[in-house]
């Protein structure tokens, strides 16, 4: 299939031999040219009907072909639209891209350093020759509290009721 820039082209050098071919005909009609073109020995006349006819046919030719390079040319034009958007779209990805590219060469340029290993190996728990680990254990959860977390709303409910009697009734 052809493209439509070499379509184009093609249909300009084509009007180009037609419009070449209709000044010959228009200058033989017209007279202009007679010493160019061979004199027959008759002499035809041409009534006013043919010449119209002539005309209109020459201006509907012309017509057709013109609106043909200028529909040819509409569409490139959208085609061309159309090529630089997606172009647009193309130099933002690229841009983006980019930035991640930049973003990963800081990320592998900061893992050959021998900190970033030593800060990795550290927080495993490894330690250097020579020094001493350190343990933090937490401290150990109030077990009162969390006996009164796990019993049940009965439970709670009987509790409740037991320090309330206690609290009216010392002993």
């Amino acid at each position: 299939m052809l493209s439509t820039t070499r379509l184009t082209t093609i249909i300009q050098k084509n009007l180009i031999a037609f419009f070449d071919l209709l000044l010959i005909i228009f200058l033989r009609q017209a007279h202009f040219v007679k010493s160019m073109i061979p004199k027959s020995n008759k002499k035809r006349k041409t009534s006013a009907k043919e010449d119209i006819i002539f005309w209109v046919v020459l201006f509907l030719l012309v017509a057709f072909f013109a609106g043909a390079l200028i529909y040819s040319n509409v569409k490139m034009g959208r085609k061309r639209d159309e090529l630089n958007q997606k172009i647009d779209d193309l130099k933002a990805q690229i841009q983006t891209l980019e930035e991640e590219k930049e973003k990963f060469e800081t990320g592998i340029s900061e893992t050959q350093k021998d900190v970033y290993w030593e800060e990795k190996a550290r927080g495993q728990g490894y330690v250097k020759e020579g020094e001493n680990a350190v343990v933090v254990i937490p401290p150990p959860e109030n077990s009162a509290e969390q006996a009164s977390i796990e019993k049940s709303f009965s439970e709670k409910l009987w509790d409740e009721i037991k320090s309330i009697w206690e609290r009216m009734n010392p002993q």
